[in-house]
């Protein structure tokens, strides 16, 4: 199961990316990593910021709401539009 889900998070995206750009689906793919790993590097600073000024529970409910919005907007990329 494990194995399943990794395969599935880096094909999914990478499909996306080639039926969105298909000529430049290699610089999206970079772009998206780079932007998801800036993501990753600055969470634990905003989590602990959110922690001081109003507690756990509002810092992962804040974690969880973005897990929400970058899933429904996820949802939102139509790969019919093509951008180059």
């Amino acid at each position: 199961m494990p194995a399943a889900a990794l395969i599935a998070r880096e094909i999914l995206p990478w499909a996306a990316c080639k039926d969105i750009v298909p000529d430049f689906s290699g610089l999206l793919w970079g772009l998206m990593n780079m932007l998801g790993n800036l993501g990753g590097w600055h969470s634990p600073i905003a989590t602990a910021a959110i922690f001081l000024h109003v507690g756990w529970n509002m810092a992962f409910n804040f974690a969880g709401l973005m897990m929400l919005m970058s899933g429904v907007l996820c949802l939102a990329v139509k790969t019919e539009d093509k951008l180059a």
